[in-house]
């Protein structure tokens, strides 16, 4: 993940409901975390793979989000690289 990632995670009211919740000591630890990491190991690429749907996040033009289900057969979501996967249609 990116050094990016506690500050879109970890926002001042994500903070608050995290000490409501009593689950903000967790949160402080991940936000403390180096978050430099852009690559992906065997953990995540097991995740990925045993996958058989995802959600696909982008923007729109205007910077509205844009959301879409992509779904199928297992292993059809591909760890291509350490930096990379892929989605592709598999045979019947």
């Amino acid at each position: 993940m990116t050094r990016e990632y506690p500050h879109i995670a970890f926002g001042l009211s994500t903070k608050e409901v995290q000490l409501e919740e009593g689950s903000r000591a967790l949160g402080q630890r991940l936000e403390m975390m180096e978050w430099n990491n852009r690559t992906l190991g065997e953990r995540e690429r097991d995740l990925i793979e045993g996958l058989d749907h995802f959600y696909m996040a982008s923007l729109t033009e205007s910077g509205w989000p844009y959301l879409q289900f992509r779904g199928g057969p297992r292993g059809f979501l591909r760890f291509l690289e350490p930096s990379l996967i892929g989605f592709c249609r598999l045979p019947r």
